[in-house]
């Protein structure tokens, strides 16, 4: 990928972004998604993401389908310090890895 500082800039200004959709989105290595109201991420084929970031309190939905780069480093962090945590700490959600190679000792991969 070029200079992909477009992408950070956007996700970095966008404090209110519910959903994230993309097909073939051509940025990495790196991504970092961070929100108080963020549910989804649907990241199909996003081949030069090699590693994710996410703060997402309230998150349903998290969609790595095809992302070939991805090694293993999905980092879902339960704080950060430029967002104040919800009152209700916490939520579960939906991971869908089809066609993401992560390594076999990695805890996020698949059986």
């Amino acid at each position: 990928p070029e200079d992909d500082s477009w992408i950070h800039d956007m996700l970095s200004t966008a404090k209110k972004l519910h959903t994230f959709d993309s097909y073939k989105l051509r940025v990495g290595p790196k991504l970092h998604f961070f929100g108080n109201e963020l549910k989804q991420i649907r990241l199909h084929h996003a081949e030069c993401l090699e590693s994710l970031s996410v703060y997402a309190p309230n998150f349903t939905e998290l969609n790595l389908q095809a992302c070939y780069g991805l090694d293993g480093t999905l980092t879902i962090l339960d704080t950060h310090p430029n967002f104040t945590p919800p009152p209700i700490p916490g939520s579960s959600f939906a991971v869908n890895t089809t066609n993401v190679r992560f390594p076999v000792n990695s805890p996020h991969s698949q059986d």
